[in-house]
């Protein structure tokens, strides 16, 4: 919520549901703010809530509009980039997938993000620091919001630098080891001592005679 400057959180109601066998939280959240929440960041909030309470979470967000203005005009509105913490869009991909990543673990913090589009495919990559690996869970559902926001083909990495080392996502291919008991090809010097061709050296023929 506090991502849209002067979002106040009115009410939050909670509730133990079913989906058949499987048991979830259904949370309401009703929030008066500038402008409403997109899909997307309601994603974002409820993984988080899903990762704090560890169990299956349904949120739905009511946004209630309510803008401060004066004389001169609106206080602040996400459109403006000028405003300190504002958000330009409520639907940008890339900060949803970035936050994503950065919610799923405490510590985390973001190195950088690049977002190129060459010849038709769009090559997305985001390089974080934290204290450990990520689930790859999260990296795909990352990966989901980016897609989804494109309609090129996006080609989407994430480089994690850990204490442990570097994480990558997506993983390299494995290597392929050696198939075992393949036998090289022998050598001249393997076959032993060569033979003289009968067909080439005439002394051999009469030799043999």
């Amino acid at each position: 919520v506090r991502a849209i400057p002067q979002a106040q959180l009115a009410e939050v109601e909670q509730s133990r549901e079913r989906d058949g066998n499987k048991p979830y939280l259904r949370v309401r959240a009703t929030v008066r703010t500038p402008t409403s929440f997109a899909p997307e960041e309601v994603r974002v909030m409820e993984h988080v809530l899903e990762e704090r309470l560890r169990r299956k979470v349904r949120l739905t967000v009511r946004s209630i509009i309510a803008k401060d203005a004066n004389a001169q005009g609106y206080l602040v509105t996400a459109a403006d980039e000028t405003v300190p913490g504002a958000r330009a869009s409520t639907a940008d991909p890339l900060a949803t997938a970035r936050d994503m990543l950065l919610a799923d673990q405490l510590g985390s913090r973001l190195i950088s993000l690049a977002d190129e589009d060459l010849g038709g495919t769009r090559f997305v990559t985001i390089r974080l620091a934290a204290p450990g690996p990520f689930k790859e869970r999260i990296f795909r559902k990352a990966e989901n919001v980016i897609r989804a926001g494109f309609e090129e083909e996006v080609d989407f990495r994430v480089i994690v630098e850990t204490p442990e080392g570097e994480q990558v996502y997506p993983p390299p291919p494995p290597t392929e080891p050696d198939p075992e008991g393949a036998e090289a090809e022998p050598s001249e010097s393997d076959e032993g001592p060569s033979l003289p061709d009968a067909a080439s050296d005439p002394e051999s023929i009469e030799s043999a005679e």
